[in-house]
């Protein structure tokens, strides 16, 4: 696993808006706090009250290279950032390089401010689970399909067949950058945040 350390300046200020029932939020990293607006509503968190982030890797049908940033803080608050902006149905921006410049400040800062924070990366124990035995049944299932039904259904079997074979490579670089792990604050793994220049 490759990690970085982040560089010394990186951007304080991001802008996003995950899905068609939220509204555009900007999230700025002011001093000690983290500080989120939208639409004539401010909320502010301070950075030495966030004890755990979770930054990962995941995918949808209609955002391939999408990635999060969940942070938690004293009282239940619960943060969500990604990288994609929602622009309409099935509609998304990449934004990327912002994303990743503000994640690794949001890092620094917490390095600083947030000592006894944990750093996780990709998805938890519990959902891994669930989501292997989820994409194994459906497999099985298919194959079964495929076996018994492909005399009557050939072409249907054929194109079956071939996206269970094409699922195989895609499950197993999900699952590789999904694995539940830790990291250290200035070690993020680079397989949890866009590549540089994406």
């Amino acid at each position: 696993m490759n990690s970085q350390p982040p560089p010394r300046t990186a951007a304080t200020s991001y802008e996003n808006r995950l899905t068609l029932f939220e509204k555009v939020r900007t999230f700025t990293i002011d001093r000690a706090r983290i500080r989120i607006a939208e639409e004539g509503r401010t909320t502010e968190v301070l950075l030495s009250d966030i004890f755990d982030v979770r930054c990962r890797y995941y995918p949808t049908r209609f955002q391939l290279n999408r990635f999060e940033c969940l942070l938690q803080a004293k009282g239940g608050i619960k943060i969500k950032i990604g990288n994609q902006f929602y622009l309409g149905v099935a509609d998304f921006e990449d934004r990327s390089p912002d994303y990743r410049k503000f994640v690794v400040a949001l890092h620094v800062a917490l390095a600083k401010l947030s000592p006894n924070c944990t750093y996780h990366s990709g998805i938890t124990k519990t959902s891994l689970y669930l989501i292997a035995t989820f994409l194994i049944g459906s497999m099985l299932t298919l194959a079964f399909l495929i076996l018994f039904l492909g005399a009557s259904l050939p072409g249907f079997a054929v194109v079956k067949l071939i996206i269970l074979i094409l699922m195989i490579p895609i499950s197993i670089k999900w699952f590789y950058k999904n694995k539940p792990r830790r990291y250290r604050v200035h070690a993020i793994p680079t397989d949890i945040l866009p590549p540089k220049g994406s």
